[in-house]
């Protein structure tokens, strides 16, 4: 899952693809090709150049496979299965100069598979992510299930608004020692802290926070997105940064004192009429 990284002098290996190809890049020499899973499927071609000054004795290979498979600097390959994914290397006299990891993101009937987490049920609404705050400092953590134990790995990306992002952070992700067991099955759960770098409690949200999970097992790479605002995930039965408001009034007789309240935190709608009668 992790191919040692080596960069030597200037060489570099580098993919290009039309701009109609379904091929983006993930993280540094990680590359996502995106595929239409039938039979019938064309796949996607992908060419793979390996940059050097020199034309001559370069030879291709690939992890999936023992043979040299071309020569030259540049190889062409065609993606439609699995077994067409994986680590591809260029070498000139014997000495490695570049690698990519090609992983494949697989669409069924229209649908991006879904397979790596486990789905969940809550009431009515179903989830693979669950993000949950305890107040409204920016600070929120979000957790997934799967059965999957081994050759795996995870990314997470955070933002409020997509159409004017602004600073979340997240660390990494851990696996709890908690295990969850749904379905007479035990799954694994992973974790992970989020921080939004400037927040001010009293202010109102007006765009949701959107989390993204990418997750690789094998060669296989999916994600998942879970949108939200805070007010919207904090703990509703904890009383939190509750202060008490007294006040003393002169009540008449057959008279009444109404009363409202709304979260001081953000702003929200006011509550029913609450009504004390003086008699």
């Amino acid at each position: 899952m992790h191919p040692q990284q080596l960069v030597v002098s200037w060489f570099s290996l580098v993919l290009l693809a039309s701009p109609l190809m379904a091929i983006w890049e993930l993280e540094k020499n990680v590359y996502v090709v995106e595929l239409d899973w039938h039979p019938d499927a064309p796949g996607e071609m992908v060419v793979l150049t390996c940059h050097t000054p020199e034309e001559d004795d370069i030879t291709w290979t690939s992890d999936q496979s023992s043979e040299v498979l071309g020569s030259g600097k540049t190889l062409t390959i065609q993606v439609k299965e699995f077994g067409d994914a994986g680590r591809y290397t260029c070498h000139k006299g014997g000495k490695v100069l570049s690698h990519s990891l090609l992983l494949i993101h697989k669409k069924e009937d229209g649908i991006w598979s879904t397979d790596i987490l486990k789905e969940q049920k809550e009431s009515k609404n179903k989830f693979f992510l669950k993000c949950e705050a305890k107040n409204y400092s920016g600070h929120f953590t979000c957790w997934w299930l799967t059965a999957i134990s081994t050759d795996l790995k995870f990314s997470v990306k955070s933002s409020r608004g997509f159409s004017d992002p602004q600073g979340v952070t997240c660390g990494a992700v851990t696996l709890s020692a908690e295990r969850v067991r749904v379905d007479n099955r035990d799954y694994k759960k992973y974790t992970v802290g989020c921080q939004e770098g400037s927040t001010c409690p009293a202010a109102e949200e007006s765009l949701p926070i959107e989390v993204v999970v990418g997750a690789i097992h094998k060669l296989k790479y999916e994600n998942y997105t879970s949108s939200f605002f805070i007010r919207d995930i904090k703990f509703k039965k904890e009383r939190l940064c509750v202060d008490k408001t007294s006040a003393k009034v002169t009540c008449h007789k057959d008279a009444k004192i109404r009363v409202q309240a709304r979260d001081r935190y953000y702003s929200s709608s006011w509550s029913d009429w609450a009504s004390v009668s003086c008699s």
